[in-house]
């Protein structure tokens, strides 16, 4: 091909191809030259030879003289081989190329291969197979060659031999450097398991490692024997055994090369059977630290209990146990529970059957009020005696009871008593009698309801022969107004005289009486009287009184009431029989117009003629009469009655009534006329001879407007099968309603045929005419009805039903008027099934006006199955709904399927699915089940399993949430493993949000010496690490010379967190000692182990007491003994890091009578000495001792009897002893302080570095935890508000396309649809802004967790608490100054009104001989040498003052600077603690100051108060002897008023008491005290009024002293 531009060839190009059988070849060239851009030439050719097995391929291009040629060649045949070189003009890869090698065969596979990339740098490789079959032997190499430094030969060689029971494995792998690593594996099953791993490596500290095991598995023993070595001989040893011959035994040690691990394990002994066993394990944890435990079971008397030991503080020992004793009389149960710190509750209880039925419960609790919680019950029934006693105690006077009986055997007697704790309620019950006899009986009861209240009463019955009946009632209570009610009641029935009593008393003496007189001589003769007493005003007294006489001709009576203040209403008859009857009666009243009435009355009889005639009087003069006649004696009969009255309206009126005809046949008038209704008339007939043949008619005629002329005419015929009815109704001219009805029957052989027509015809224009005709058609099995109206010529209904009975039961009615519809129901039942078909078409003219509602019950149960279905389907126009269930029970499978569906698709449905098997087989019991429930949107899950036999117990149960989705689930499975050691695991899963918790546990108990041991895993992620493991183990380490000795470990760890707690404990007793010890290690947030350990001992061969404890900073050591019985000698030491600090000894001498004390500390130290050095003599002793300076006297007490009537008594001491002793507590808290100090900064650092690490490791894992929870959270919200949106748009669709025909339900569907549409609206925007705050929340929560400034907090915490220490300090010193102001102050005053008392006495005072010698004793007294102690040495003071302003003046510019700002917080603290030194001192100062006034305000008064006893000073007896209280030396003797032969007995008093004796008050005394101490007590405000203004009248003269001189 070629392109010419202007004749000018630019473009050329030529391409030639060949093919034969196995031979391709092919080249092309082409080549442009092109003005302005030049000229440039290519070629390419490729040839390729041979077929594809066997072929080789050469190509060859060119551009612009630039060669590139490619050669290859392949070969598939029994062996491989290949190549392909690469030959270019690139500089570096002029030579590229590759070639291979490959050979298989069936056991040997050989290939190797060789890569140039780069000029002169060539990779190669090879790998080698071999198998042999026979010897089981596998030899494999891998060889690569590169030119990469420090990689250019890497070798991997593999061997393993493999026969039935042997195995071994020999690998090595080389690279690097002549760096090597070596396995080595063997392996045999045969006789018992065992293999042998050996590793070499170039590493350093792991060029050899190991791994070997034995296992032996001869059942129902097995063993185990394991050891690793880590390398450097870092190993770890592992044995084990189990042994199932007799029970379970098992056992595992494992030893570490790890500080605190060297040795763990654990042991397990189960013995017997499920219905008795005994279960011991124990687990150590670590080096001497265990845990331990044992379960106890027998189901014969049964008995179990549980013991877990552990070493952690306050959960040493924990037990429970429940035994349950039984007789044919009682049962008791016993439940043990101790925990804690030897708490202990226990509960026994006692259900007694006989002989008195009943029961005991005591609870014994540790808590401080409810140490004993009792309640007991008990009833005993032998009738007619009853009996309950109940009793409930709740701890500390909380004590309740009840007791209760009821005797019926001669009279009747009841009681219930009621004692609480509740205040004012401590005694409350009631109580009830009844005695009875033959004419009388007696009854009391009494409420006790709160403390000293109660409510009684008593009712009496008495009958007496001769006086008729006595009834007594009464009743008392608390109540004001009603404390004592009394009802009296007598009654006298012997004849002919009858007398009636009545009093009733209540309150305040209120009382009603009332009494009745009556006197029967004979019916014809009767009187009596009623007397009434009531405390109401205006009626304190009424009497009523009753006469009667009457005799053939003649009758009288007389009735009169008297009330008030004697006023009398009276009446009187007289009435007479013949010849005719009239009576008159007369009333006579207080009230005015009305003192006299009188009424008078005749009746006649004459000829079936009666006649009547009455009048009435009023006092005023006012007459009314009436007269009426009653004509029978021929028809037609007459009746009439004419009346009159004073009153215009009423003044003459008459009505008259005619009758005549039978019942059936008759006709009836009547007139009225009165000034009111004017005439009227009325008139009524009627013929009757049955129901269906009668007439009647009835009128009324009146003046009345519109209703003038009523009438009302009724007419029934009969004339063969068809009967007819009229009726008229009429009110005035031209108004009337009338009515037509006719019913005809036809009766035949095929059919009977009823039909009827009614019509009503009316003045009224909305109904002026309506007309109703029914018919109804009866066949055999059908029956035809049919019903029209018309209103006012236009036809309303019309309407025919269909009854059939044939095939099935069928009922339809179609309605013609007012709309054409029609409503179907048909039904049938055979066999089981029971269908039943609704349909309703209300509107036949549209295709979608119906609905079509099936029902169908199928029951195909019998005696071996059960299997029910029902359905429910409605049927309309767009849409299909229904109702479904199922249910099929046969052994062993039930299932049950239930559905309501609304339309056809899946997402318009729920359902529920469940089914239960059980697949039990033989020994093994498994049971299944599941349920599904599906809604709309997602379909819901729930199924679980369950399978036990004798040696496991399993169940699983898992809820999902949506089907479609298999993580949409979460699932708990747990299994429990019986035997000797019982293993439980449970495990949830939650796929959804990738979370598995799984707990492991396991226990074993009494197992030889290890009682028990437990362990639990709790697994909440992937992560080993965050594994929380919890394990325990109690272990009986005794020996033969210790009779009890235990050991409990308990361990805590959680690996991710850095939480790692042993505890270890044990206790041990024996003849010799008894030894207490507890250990606990843990793991520091810098994975630093730390221990505490405490250890205690009583030794009772040494007669000696240690306690031992050591922290991470020091150890302390306790030590009590008994050194000697006589004299007896105790000794106390205590140690720290093993220095002796301090020692006492306390000995005591009977021998000897004395006592003595020796306490040393370091090289000082101070004794106390009691003691009688003779029977005259008591001597007691304080001083101080030292290794480097002789022993001082502080303090000296002597007591020497000079005679039996003159005791010597000597005090000496040391004036400085309380100067040196305040300098000496100054000087140890000033150095314990600094020691503190140090080590309070110590711990304070440490903690704060634990607390920051923990809390750090904590809130990282929580996070890490919690954060993916709260992003699934946020998506199921998502979710939610997605869900409420689509509901919504459903909702509105449903209404847009007329479902269930909403849209022609009205307006009021209308606005509840928009309403709810508004609604949901609302809550989806609602809802979505609450959750995003929710999630927003959670997620600042989690962040201001991780951020929470830890270290911060605790450091303010604690310095908070040293300022808070420290105010408290200050406060009290600033209460101290102000507490010494106020009482230098009151000193003041009370000498200042002493003063004004005493200056006209001071001149005798100051003539006396001995006040001149006291005062002269007080002006040498100094008190300086005591004052020291409260002042702060000046040179210290001085020192305090001047550099108080330097600090306060540099503190501030110095913390400011930009380099201290770290140190600022530190720095302040010293500054505070400073300040508040500084405030001390000041305050001390003051105290010093307020003291000095002080005691000189002691010394004038102490002077003023002796000046005015100075004469009786005088007359005393002066026992001092040596007064030199300077130098601390005062002696006295004393004149003793008995003689006393000896110090250390009692001297005999009696002559002193009998002395003495008649100065004592007699009787006469006592009494008047009695008398009058009353009225003192009420006077006390006056008589100490009185005393406080007493002043001493006493008079002194003249003045020597000037008094201004004694003033300091």
């Amino acid at each position: 091909m070629k392109a010419n531009v202007d004749s000018k060839e630019i473009l050329n190009s030529n391409v030639n191809f060949k093919q034969s059988d196995y031979y391709i070849k092919g080249d092309g060239v082409i080549s442009y030259n092109v003005d302005y851009i030049g000229s440039s030439s290519a070629s390419l050719s490729i040839e390729k030879q041979g077929p594809l097995d066997d072929m080789t391929v050469k190509v060859i291009g060119n551009l612009d003289d630039a060669e590139i040629t490619i050669d290859g060649k392949m070969a598939l045949k029994e062996v491989i081989t290949g190549f392909l070189t690469i030959k270019t003009p690139i500089e570096g890869y002029k030579n590229v190329g590759l070639s291979f090698t490959h050979n298989a065969e069936s056991d040997n596979l050989s290939s190797e291969g060789r890569v140039n990339l780069v000029d002169g740098e060539q990779y190669f490789g090879k790998v080698t197979l071999n198998r042999n079959k026979d010897t089981g032997l596998v030899d494999a190499t891998l060889e690569l060659n590169t030119p990469i430094a420090g990689a250019e030969l890497t070798k991997i060689s593999y061997t393993h031999t493999a026969q039935e029971n042997d195995l071994t494995i020999y690998a090595t792998a080389e690279y690097g450097n002549s760096k090597k690593f070596v396995y080595d594996f063997s392996a045999s099953a045969s006789p018992k398991i065992k293999f042998n791993i050996q590793i070499n490596t170039p590493f350093e500290e792991y060029t050899d490692l190991a791994a070997s095991a034995d296992i032996e598995r001869e059942w129902p023993q097995l063993s185990i024997n394991a050891e690793i070595n880590g390398g450097q001989d870092r190993r770890v040893t592992l044995t084990g055994s189990l042994d199932a011959s007799r029970g379970i035994k098992g056992e595992m040690a494992l030893a570490t090369p790890l500080e605190g691990y060297s040795n763990v394990g654990l042991s397990f002994d189960h013995s017997g059977k499920w219905k008795s066993f005994n279960s011991e394990g124990r687990i150590t944890y670590r080096d001497g630290q265990e845990i331990s435990g044992n379960v106890f079971f027998k189901l014969r008397k049964p008995h179990f209990s549980a013991e877990l030991n552990t070493p952690f503080s306050g959960h040493k020992n924990l037990k429970f146990e429940v035994q349950q004793t039984k007789t044919d009389a009682e049962s008791t149960t016993t439940v043990y529970l101790k925990y804690g710190r030897g708490q202990v509750i226990q509960t026994d209880c006692v259900i007694v059957s006989l002989p008195k039925p009943g029961f005991e419960l005591t609870v014994k609790t540790p808590f401080e009020e409810y140490k004993k919680l009792e309640a007991s019950m008990s009833y005993v029934n032998s009738w007619p005696k009853l009996e309950l006693n109940s009793k409930a105690s709740a701890g500390q006077q909380n004590e309740f009871s009840l007791e209760a009986n009821f005797d019926a055997s001669d009279d009747i007697s009841s009681l219930i008593a009621i004692k609480t704790p509740i205040e004012d309620f401590n005694n409350i019950g009631l109580s009830f009698s009844h005695i009875k006899s033959e004419d009388k009986f007696t009854s009391e009861g009494k409420i006790l309801y709160m403390n000293n209240k109660d409510i009684n009463g008593k009712f009496e019955f008495e009958k007496n022969q001769w006086r008729g009946y006595i009834v007594n009632a009464e009743l008392n209570t608390p109540f004001e107004n009603a404390e004592k009610t009394k009802v009296e009641l007598t009654l006298d029935d012997t004849a002919p005289s009858y007398s009636a009593g009545y009093s009733f008393n209540y309150g305040n003496n209120v009382a009603y009486s009332a009494n009745g007189k009556l006197n029967f001589n004979s019916a014809e003769a009767v009187d009596g009287s009623v007397e009434v007493v009531l405390p109401i005003e205006g009626v304190e007294f009424t009497k009523a009184e009753y006469t009667h006489k009457y005799d053939s001709a003649r009758a009288s009576g007389y009735v009169a009431l008297t009330y008030g203040d004697s006023k009398t209403i009276s009446g009187e008859l007289q009435s007479s029989f013949a010849p005719y009857t009239d009576a008159t009666v007369t009333v006579k009243t207080p009230f005015e117009g009305y003192e006299h009435i009188e009424g008078s009355a005749m009746y006649e009889v004459k000829d079936d003629k009666y006649g009547t005639s009455s009048s009435l009087k009023l006092g005023n003069g006012v007459l009314f009469s009436m007269k009426s006649d009653l004509d029978l004696s021929a028809e037609p009969f007459r009746a009439s009655t004419q009346i009159s009255t004073p009153y215009s309206d009423y003044r003459n009126m008459e009505l008259v009534i005619t009758h005549e005809g039978s019942t059936s046949d008759f006709h009836c008038t009547a007139f009225l006329s009165s000034p009111i209704t004017d005439n009227i008339n009325a008139a009524a007939n009627m013929k009757y001879n049955t129901f269906t043949d009668m007439e009647a008619s009835a009128s009324i005629k009146s003046s009345f407007e519109g209703m003038d002329d009523l009438r009302a005419e009724i007419k029934n015929t009969e004339i063969g099968e068809q009967n007819k009815v009229k009726a008229v109704v009429g009110w005035t001219r031209n108004e009337q309603i009338e009515m037509d009805g006719m019913i005809n029957r036809q009766k035949g052989w095929y059919q009977n045929k009823l039909n009827g027509e009614w019509s009503l015809s009316t003045p009224f224009k909305a109904v002026s005419k309506l007309a109703i005709e029914a018919e109804r058609v009866e066949k055999a099995a059908e029956s035809d009805h049919s019903l029209s109206l018309e209103l006012n010529g236009e036809k309303l209904l019309d309407v025919d039903t269909q009854y059939t009975s044939k095939d099935k039961h069928q009922a339809s009615v179609t309605f013609r008027k007012p709309r054409a519809m029609q409503y179907t129901v048909s039904g049938s039942s055979n066999a089981g099934l029971s269908e039943a078909e609704v349909m309703a078409n209300w509107n036949r003219d549209e295709t979608d006006s119906n609905v079509r509602v099936t029902a169908s019950v199928n029951d195909q149960s019998d005696s071996y199955k059960t299997e029910h279905n029902v359905n429910i389907d409605l049927e309309y126009a767009s849409r299909k709904m229904g109702v479904e269930h199922k249910l099929s029970s046969s052994d062993p499978i039930t299932t049950s399927f239930g559905k309501i569906f609304w339309d056809s698709d899946s997402n318009s449905r729920v359902f529920y699915d469940m089914e239960i098997k059980d697949s039990s087989r033989n020994s093994k019991k498994i049971k299944e089940a599941f349920i599904n429930l599906g809604l709309p949107t997602r379909t819901l899950g729930l199924s679980g399993s369950c399978s036990d036999d004798k040696v496991k117990r399993s169940g699983d149960i898992t809820f999902s949430w949506d089907n479609k989705n298999a993580d949409k689930q979460v699932a708990l499975k747990g299994t429990i493993t019986r035997g000797d050691k019982v293993k439980g695991d449970v495990t949830l899963s939650m796929p959804d949000i990738r979370k598995e918790i799984h707990i492991d546990g396991e226990l074993m108990s009494q197992n030889g010496r290890i009682l028990l041991d437990a362990k639990t895993d709790i697994s909440y992620s992937k992560d080993s690490r965050k594994t929380l493991t919890l394990t325990s183990k109690l272990e009986d380490i005794s020996d033969y010379y210790s009779h009890y000795n235990y050991s409990l470990a308990v361990g805590v760890s959680h690996p991710y967190t850095n939480v790692d707690i042993q505890m270890t404990s044990h206790l041990g007793c024996s003849d010799e000692k008894t030894t207490l010890g507890l250990s606990t290690d843990y793991l520091t947030a810098r994975r630093q182990n730390k221990n505490l350990g405490l250890l205690a001992e009583i030794n009772k061969l040494k007669r000696q007491l240690s306690v031992q404890i050591t922290n991470p900073l020091s150890k302390m050591e306790y030590i009590a003994e008994e050194i000697s019985k006589s004299p007896y000698q105790i000794r106390m030491l205590t140690r720290k890091d093993e220095v002796e600090t301090f020692r006492s000894d306390f000995v005591m001498d009977k021998d000897q009578k004395s006592i003595e004390l020796n306490m040393v500390e370091g090289s000082e130290g101070l004794k106390f000495t009691v003691g009688y050095p003779s029977l005259k003599e008591f001597r007691g002793e304080i001083s101080r001792t030292s290794l480097y300076n002789p022993d001082t006297t502080e303090a000296l007490l002597a007591v020497r009897l000079n005679t039996s009537r003159l005791m010597h008594t000597r005090l000496h001491w040391d004036p400085n002893m309380i100067q040196n002793a305040i300098q000496a507590i100054r000087t140890r808290l000033l150095a314990d302080g600094i020691q503190e100090y140090q080590t309070l900064r110590e711990v304070r650092a440490a903690l704060s570095e634990e607390i920051t690490g923990k809390y750090r490791d904590i809130t990282t894992t929580f996070n890490e935890d919690v954060r993916p929870l709260v992003d699934e959270l946020e998506k199921d919200f998502k979710y939610i508000t997605q869900e409420i949106g689509d509901f919504s748009k459903a909702m509105e669709k449903a209404y847009k396309n007329n479902d269930f025909y909403l849209q022609e339900m009205g307006p009021a569907l209308k606005e509840r649809y928009d309403q709810m549409k508004e609604m949901l609206d609302g809550l989806k925007k609602e809802y979505n802004q609450e959750t995003k705050k929710i999630i927003k929340s959670l997620n600042k929560a989690l962040d201001e967790m991780l951020e929470y400034p830890i270290t911060e907090r605790y450091e303010q915490m604690i310095s908070n608490g040293i300022s808070a220490v420290s105010g408290q300090v200050e406060k009290a010193l600033s209460v101290l100054e102000s507490l010494l102001a106020r009482t230098d102050a009151a000193l003041a005053s009370y000498r200042e009104r002493m003063l004004q008392a005493q200056q006209k006495t001071q001149g005798d005072l100051y003539n006396n001989t001995y006040m001149t010698y006291i005062s002269d004793n007080l002006a040498k007294l100094d008190v300086s040498p005591y004052m020291p102690s409260w002042k702060v040495p000046e040179e210290y003071t001085s020192a305090i003052y001047n550099a108080a302003g330097q600090v306060g003046s540099g503190v501030d510019y110095v913390l400011e600077a930009p380099g201290l700002h770290y140190v600022k917080h530190g720095v302040n603290e010293v500054y505070q603690q400073g300040v508040w030194a500084y405030t001390y001192w000041q305050l001390e100062k003051n105290i010093y100051e307020h003291s000095e006034n002080i005691l000189r305000l002691i010394e004038e008064i102490v002077w003023d108060e002796l000046s005015q006893y100075a004469q009786e000073i005088q007359r005393l007896y002066y026992p001092i002897t040596v007064w030199d209280p300077e130098h601390g030396e005062i002696q006295a003797d004393f004149r003793l008023p008995v003689d006393v032969a000896r110090l250390d007995e009692m001297p005999d008093l009696s002559p002193l008491v009998a002395n003495y004796t008649r100065y004592l008050p007699d009787q006469g005394a006592w009494e008047f005290v009695y008398q009058y101490a009353p009225q003192m007590w009420s006077e006390e405000e006056e008589l100490r009024s009185q005393l406080e203004q007493y002043r001493p009248s006493r008079q002194y003269k003249g003045m020597r002293r000037d008094r201004t001189s004694r003033k300091m």
